[in-house]
């Protein structure tokens, strides 16, 4: 019986990424409108798994039909919303996916309800210049993984980046150039001689930051580089005023500074993907647009 079902799962092309419409589905996950639907989250080994004793259920995402992906939200770089593309031969469907609703349902359903209405599909190689940039299974399957990974930055650090306004710039870049960025991966150590060996969320101040740009393989780096380290360090801001009340320019490198954290031009960098290896990226954290750089007092019970 187990059996049976496990295959009737995997005939029916069930797998991670595989999106089927809410009103296929009962009570409260039965959604209000056409444009509701679920997307399978548990990894397609788990699905096509013949034990339904130790498997016994699989998760689901909601998602919401859309016109058109916004480039800020298709790789990953916002923690609570995804935006995908869905694929049934030749119809194309965009979809944007809340991680703050799921819900987990009994496996042998996938088994009697039929096939899938969409699927997530990287496109291969052979798809065009652009597959690189079409990895929508793997950037949901990506974005899942750092729900639960995300890494915690000092509150000390997110305070001096928001202060210096570091942070406006970074998210500008994750958004107004969404379509060449692979992604924007920070660097952060003890700006002393005492190393830290403790839990990076930890750490104290003072801090050496390090910026590494990612961009897709058939972009420039060098021009998002030049770019970032202008607005760090040639263009100025207003700090305040002075005595006479005339207004205090500085830069947002030396703003930063102020508040205990160091970036030098040497330490940005950047490159596509094709010139970076997966160790290099272990050293880095992924920025993202709010988990990173939201501090504990931000936190709320909801």
């Amino acid at each position: 019986m187990s059996s049976a079902l496990a295959e009737a799962i995997k005939q029916g092309e069930w797998w991670q990424g595989s999106v089927l419409r809410a009103n296929r589905l009962d009570g409260d996950l039965q959604g209000s409108t056409d444009d509701d639907y679920w997307v399978i989250a548990s990894q397609t080994c788990n699905l096509y798994s013949q034990n339904f004793e130790q498997i016994p259920v699989f998760e689901i995402v909601s998602a919401k039909k859309i016109e058109k992906p916004d480039p800020a939200f298709v790789k990953g770089d916002h923690p609570r919303i995804l935006h995908v593309r869905g694929r049934l031969d030749a119809e194309l469907v965009y979809f944007a996916i809340d991680i703050q609703r799921r819900a987990w349902l009994p496996r042998q359903i996938l088994a009697e309800i039929g096939r899938p209405d969409f699927h997530l599909i990287d496109e291969p190689k052979e798809g065009g210049d652009n597959w690189e940039k079409n990895q929508w299974l793997d950037a949901f399957s990506g974005w899942l993984g750092r729900s639960y990974t995300r890494v915690a930055l000092p509150d000390e650090f997110n305070d001096a980046l928001s202060s210096s306004r570091i942070k406006e710039i970074l998210h500008s870049k994750l958004t107004k150039h969404a379509d060449k960025l692979y992604g924007i991966f920070i660097s952060l150590s003890p700006d002393s001689d005492e190393p830290w060996a403790g839990v990076l969320g930890l750490m104290p101040p003072p801090y050496l930051l390090s910026i590494k740009l990612v961009t897709y393989n058939d972009e420039d780096p060098s021009a998002l580089k030049d770019a970032l380290a202008k607005q760090l360090f040639d263009a100025t801001i207003e700090s305040g005023r002075d005595e006479t009340g005339k207004k205090t320019l500085i830069s947002r490198a030396d703003l930063a500074r102020s508040h205990r954290v160091r970036i030098v031009k040497q330490s940005i960098e950047a490159v596509t993907t094709g010139e970076i290896y997966l160790d290099e990226l272990k050293e880095y954290i992924r920025y993202s647009l709010v988990d990173h750089l939201s501090s504990a007092s931000m936190a709320s019970p909801a």
